[in-house]
């Protein structure tokens, strides 16, 4: 299921990759007309969409990702997003060697993030992005972490008005784990290994211009050897995330 999602997300942006290339205006009211440019005017661009032809005024449009005819490019949809936020709730479900298997709640930590996509056809953003958080704790305060996820997104939007969207998206990457070991009479071991698995999200949002208000659904998985009594844990975590973010490009 892991490679089946991997490949299915490789796979979007591979298709992608030539539809970002065709010649898309982003007009004024929010709507998008793709297909070819085949004659701009001073004032105008002709697009063809199959078989029809439209005539297009330029000052209903924002901006294109098409090339004008002396050859210079026109701005692209891309957006650099940073983004701050907070667990609503979090559980580690564990299991070891030893049958020892149980949920665990962690202490709600805060993240810090940053996120880029770019409007790769119709309403569908392709991109990239990771994030840290400060330090949680789990298995009655045995062991200390930090984790780092790293991701590809892809996104869908719709707009609800000028400057306001409502979006959904997934993201799909790994994540690295710092510790701290785990505790023993008041020292900390650091002799953890560690084996990360597959980092997946599912978001929903709202963009207000250049704000986005974002509640997520996180979930990742790591193997820990060497930690009480050296027993060897199977981690999985599962989040909830209320995130926002500001686009600074």
């Amino acid at each position: 299921m892991k490679k089946l999602s991997l490949f299915l997300l490789v796979s979007v942006f591979v298709f992608s990759a030539v539809e970002i290339f065709a010649d898309t205006l982003y007009l004024e009211s929010g709507e998008v007309a793709e297909g070819k440019i085949v004659q701009e005017t001073a004032d105008a661009y002709i697009l063809q969409q199959g078989n029809i032809w439209k005539r297009i005024n330029k000052t209903e449009v924002a901006y294109s990702n098409a090339s004008s005819n002396n050859g210079q490019s026109q701005k692209i949809d891309l957006d650099l997003i940073i983004k701050f936020g907070r667990e609503l709730s979090a559980k580690y479900n564990v299991r070891n060697s030893h049958s020892l298997d149980g949920s665990y709640d962690i202490t709600e930590r805060y993240y810090f993030g940053l996120e880029f996509d770019i409007r790769a056809f119709s309403d569908v953003y392709l991109g990239a992005g990771f994030n840290v958080s400060n330090y949680g704790y789990i298995v009655a305060n045995d062991f200390y972490y930090m984790d780092i996820p790293y991701y590809l997104l892809a996104k869908l939007k719709h707009s609800v008005g000028s400057d306001r969207n409502l979006y959904a998206s997934v993201n799909i990457g790994m994540h690295a784990l710092i510790t701290r070991g785990s505790m023993s009479d008041g020292v900390y071991r650091d002799d953890a290994a560690m084996k990360s698995s597959v980092y997946y999200g599912l978001n929903v949002g709202l963009e207000l211009k250049n704000l986005l208000i974002e509640l997520g659904f996180t979930s990742y998985g790591a193997e820990i050897e060497g930690l009480s009594g050296n027993h060897n844990y199977e981690l999985i975590n599962q989040s909830v995330v209320l995130s926002i973010g500001y686009k600074i490009l």
